[in-house]
């Protein structure tokens, strides 16, 4: 990873936390457009998406609760 790779917008310095909730994020967010193409978005279920991204599916609903 390069120094911007670990930068947060505002420069500063992110903290491994808050990297590993990005790279979270991330992962959740390609996994469940990985199932909506291939399957459709209505065959799609949450615990899916978390399977696929590693997760659980609380984490799934602490991060896209609506």
């Amino acid at each position: 990873m390069t120094w911007e790779g670990a930068c947060l917008d505002n420069g500063r310095s992110s903290s491994l936390r808050e990297r590993q909730k990005q790279q979270r994020g991330e992962r959740m967010l390609a996994a469940a457009s990985k199932l909506f193409n291939e399957r459709g978005y209505p065959d799609v279920t949450i615990e899916e998406i978390a399977a696929l991204a590693e997760v659980s599916p609380a984490t799934v609903h602490n991060y896209y609760s609506s």
